[in-house]
């Protein structure tokens, strides 16, 4: 019975610890996790990753934010969940303000779009959307594209934050 009751007790301290710590977690308005992108067709699959990189690399372009690395952000992505709630763990796990939720899909024969979303977790709001399309053989350069029209919409950045 002791021992029971001792296994709770450590339990119920170590579940506290724990709810206290995720709890004091900031999210940090300067950096940005690039979700795994969201594909129509799987003959895209094998693009995604150099879309994803390109764009993560296009967002923080300007130096202000540096972006979440791709395999912390795939481990944290929770594909099962609706897209708001994957990104809202996803920005948890990894303490990113920000986050970027893309689709890349086929648009006819011979053409993709890319149609990627800024969402600014700490205050719930979509900063922006952009759409990029480009011919099959040129889907590479979506990310670039796409990333560059979201840097625009990043959060100006005060002088008085620090990293």
């Amino acid at each position: 019975m002791a021992v029971l009751l001792g296994a709770a007790l450590v339990s119920g301290a170590v579940g506290t610890w724990w709810l206290i710590r995720s709890a004091g977690r900031v999210l940090d308005s300067e950096l940005v996790a690039v979700a795994p992108l969201a594909l129509g067709a799987a003959d895209l699959e094998p693009s995604a990753v150099s879309v994803e990189r390109d764009l993560a690399a296009a967002v923080t372009a300007g130096g202000g934010v540096r972006a979440v690395p791709a395999a912390a952000a795939h481990s944290a992505w929770d594909p099962q969940a609706a897209p708001a709630q994957a990104a809202l763990e996803l920005a948890q796990r990894t303490r990113a303000g920000l986050v970027v939720l893309a689709q890349l899909w086929p648009v006819g024969a011979d053409s993709v779009r890319l149609v990627a979303r800024l969402l600014d977790v700490s205050h719930n709001r979509v900063l922006g959307m952009v759409e990029a399309r480009a011919a099959r053989a040129r889907l590479v350069t979506l990310g670039v594209e796409a990333g560059a029209q979201l840097r625009t919409h990043l959060p100006a950045q005060s002088s008085s934050n620090s990293r």
